[in-house]
């Protein structure tokens, strides 16, 4: 008979809970949150629906070689921040014994109860318009065969929850570069400079109390809008810094009426002096971007503070 003492139990016991808590941090019980319930205005993946039931999230955007009118996806693992999904039918191929489904790593973060953005850590795949999402078969079981790869920081997509609008453009604060009320020049992706001498034109995030929002006023330089929004009025609805440099990658919501863009997303950097670099594209940043250098179809802007209010 062997005996086991007191200090051989406790080690035993302590590897057990180990155990288990390393199965737990990768759950095949996976229910998207309940916060999440709802539709979505996404910038990339069309409406959003998310739910507590079958299927757990659907989006209205359709890749080349698809006909179905929307994609529904049944959540089958988490570990940490990250939602792995597959698709509930399999996707066409020349082989019928071997059906493959659309599977999808949704790194999901919360800027506010009304507005999250999200990153999808699978490589990029062709077969689905350059999308990072892949296809597997239905075997799938593991979460490193879904979630292979770390995104750029600025390869990052936003949604809105519909109805909720106001809400989240009132939640989230500008990041602090962008804190001041500010003159600025514009340049665009052809080397065009615009209002170097509007004197009246100026980009200010101090009026609203919450510091929440971006006003423009283009009066003696009516030629451009900045951040493509005519009425000159857009809201913070998330902020990611680059954890190895001073940048910010912003997402703005276009407050227009009826806008052409709704959605602009914006790289950020204030120097020594107080000056401010950034550069804009319409919907999402590029993987890479840089404040300094305008991103194709986008522009580069210099903002020279008036005052700060951070």
């Amino acid at each position: 008979m062997t005996f086991y003492n007191n200090s051989n139990m406790n080690k035993e016991i302590g590897l057990l809970f180990l155990f288990l808590n390393l199965h737990l941090a990768v759950s095949q019980d996976c229910t998207l949150p309940q916060e999440l319930w709802g539709n979505w205005t996404s910038t990339n993946l069309g409406t959003i629906v998310i739910t507590g039931t079958s299927p757990s999230l659907t989006f209205t955007k359709l890749f080349t070689a698809q006909t179905v009118s929307a994609n529904e996806m049944e959540c089958r693992f988490t570990s940490g921040t990250q939602y792995i999904l597959e698709s509930k039918y399999h996707i066409p191929t020349f082989s019928s014994t071997n059906p493959i489904f659309m599977w999808m790593c949704l790194d999901l973060r919360r800027a506010s109860a009304y507005s999250y953005y999200y990153y999808l850590n699978s490589p990029v795949e062709f077969g689905f318009d350059g999308y990072r999402l892949v296809g597997l078969p239905d075997a799938t079981t593991s979460v490193s065969d879904v979630c292979t790869e770390t995104p750029d920081t600025a390869e990052f997509y936003t949604m809105i929850k519909d109805g909720f609008e106001t809400d989240a453009v009132n939640a989230v604060q500008c990041a602090d570069p962008v804190l001041g009320s500010f003159s600025y020049t514009y340049t665009d992706d052809s080397g065009v400079t615009s209002c170097e001498n509007a004197i009246s034109s100026f980009i200010n995030a101090c009026d609203n109390s919450n510091r929440t929002h971006i006003l423009v006023n283009n009066s003696d330089c009516m030629s451009i809008n900045p951040f493509y929004s005519s009425s000159g009025q857009l809201g913070c609805i998330a902020n990611v810094q680059d954890s190895n440099s001073d940048v910010y990658y912003i997402s703005l919501y276009n407050l227009d009426t009826s806008p052409t863009t709704q959605f602009i997303c914006i790289a950020v950097t204030k120097d020594s002096n107080g000056t401010v670099y950034l550069s804009m594209k319409q919907t999402d940043c590029d993987s890479g971007q840089s404040p300094t250098t305008a991103p194709t179809g986008g522009a580069t802007m210099v903002l020279s503070a008036y005052y700060t209010c951070m």
